[in-house]
C-alpha cells in the first residue's frame, strides 16, 4: 500500500512537471510569435517609408543635384589653375569622380547653365518675384530722370552727385547729398551747406560739380560751402537732354522684358522639367507674368512723358 502512494506522488510530480514545461513553451512560443509579429510590422513600416522616399525622391533629386553641382561650379571658380603636384595627388579622386562630372553634363545640356537658371530651378516661381524685379527698373529710372536737368533747379540734379573722399584715396565715392545739406536758394541757384566746410572738401565738391558735363552748371565756393548756377536752355540743350530721358526710358523697358523672360523661363522649366505646377497654373502664371510688365511699361511711358514736358516747358 506505502509503494502505491509513494508511486502516485512520484506520478504526480512528473506531471505537474510537465505541465510547467509546457506552460513555459507556450509562453517561450507566444513572446516569439510577438516577436515576429513586431519584426514583421517594423518591416512594413520600413518598406512603405522606403516607397514613399522613392517617390518624394523623384520630386527632390532634381533639385538636390543641381545645388551639388551649382556648389561645385563655385568651388571650381574659386579654385582657379592647380599646380602640376597637386593635380597629381587629386587624379584618384578625379577618375572615381569621372561618371558624376558625365551626369552634370548631361543635366547641363538638359537644364541649361548659369547661375540664374539654377536659381530658377531652386526656388518655386512665385509673382513676387518678378514684381520685385520691375519694381528695381522703375526706381532706378526715377532716379536717373531725377538726375536730368530742366530750366528749374531742383535738389535731385546734384545730390546723387558721386564725390571723392579727401581723407582716404582708397575710399569709395559718397553721394554729393551725404555730405552736406542741398537746398534750392532760387530758380537757377543751387546752395550746398556743407558738413565739414574745409577748404579741400569744398574744392573736391566743386570739381566733381564741374566735371559733370552733361549738366554743364556753374560752381563756386562760399562761406558754409557750394553755390552751383544753372545756365539757360537753349532749344539744343532741351533737345538733348529729351533725347537722354529717351535713352534711360528705353534701358529701363530693356530690364523690364529681361525679368519678365526670366520669369516665364522659369516657369516652364518647373512646369515641364520639375513637375512643380501644370498646364493650368503654368497659363495663370504667364497671364500674371505679362499683366506686370505691361504695367510696367505704361508706368515707364508716363514717367518719360512727364519729363520731357518739364524739359520743354523749362519747368
Amino acid at each position: 500500500m506505502a509503494n502505491w502512494k509513494t508511486k502516485s506522488l512520484e506520478e504526480q510530480e512528473t506531471e505537474r512537471s510537465l505541465r510547467v514545461r509546457k506552460s513555459a513553451s507556450c509562453e517561450s512560443t507566444t513572446e516569439s510569435k510577438t516577436h515576429q509579429n513586431v519584426l514583421r510590422k517594423s518591416s512594413l513600416m520600413f518598406f512603405g517609408a522606403l516607397r514613399d522616399a522613392q517617390k518624394y525622391n523623384a520630386l527632390i533629386k532634381p533639385l538636390v543635384f543641381v545645388r551639388y553641382k551649382h556648389g561645385k561650379n563655385k568651388n571650381k571658380k574659386k579654385g582657379g589653375n592647380r599646380n602640376t603636384s597637386s593635380s597629381d595627388d587629386d587624379s584618384d579622386n578625379t577618375s572615381d569622380n569621372t561618371s558624376d562630372d558625365d551626369d552634370n553634363d548631361d543635366e547641363n545640356e538638359e537644364g541649361g547653365s548659369g547661375a540664374e537658371d539654377d536659381d530658377a530651378t531652386l526656388t518655386p516661381f512665385t509673382v513676387a518675384s518678378v514684381e520685385r524685379e520691375t519694381a528695381k527698373a522703375l526706381e532706378n529710372l526715377k532716379l536717373e530722370l531725377g538726375k536730368l536737368r530742366t530750366s528749374r533747379a531742383s535738389t535731385g540734379v546734384v545730390e546723387n552727385i558721386m564725390i571723392a573722399n579727401i581723407y582716404e584715396s582708397s575710399a569709395p565715392p559718397v553721394p554729393l547729398k551725404s555730405l552736406g545739406a542741398i537746398t534750392v536758394r532760387d530758380a537757377k541757384t543751387i546752395s550746398i551747406a556743407l558738413y565739414d566746410n574745409s577748404e579741400p572738401n569744398k574744392n573736391a565738391v566743386e570739381n566733381a560739380i564741374v566735371n559733370e558735363k552733361h549738366l554743364k552748371f556753374g560752381a563756386k565756393k562760399d562761406e558754409s560751402g557750394v553755390l552751383v548756377s544753372l545756365p539757360e536752355m537753349d532749344a539744343n540743350a532741351r533737345k538733348e537732354v529729351v533725347k537722354m530721358a529717351q535713352e534711360l526710358g528705353e534701358k529701363s523697358k530693356i530690364g523690364v522684358r529681361r525679368a519678365r523672360k526670366k520669369a516665364i523661363d522659369a516657369v516652364k522649366k518647373q512646369t515641364y522639367t520639375l513637375k512643380l505646377f501644370g498646364e493650368d497654373e503654368k497659363k495663370r502664371f504667364e497671364k500674371s507674368i505679362q499683366k506686370v510688365h505691361d504695367d510696367a511699361i505704361k508706368e515707364i511711358d508716363r514717367l518719360e512723358k512727364m519729363k520731357k514736358e518739364h524739359i520743354e516747358s523749362g519747368l
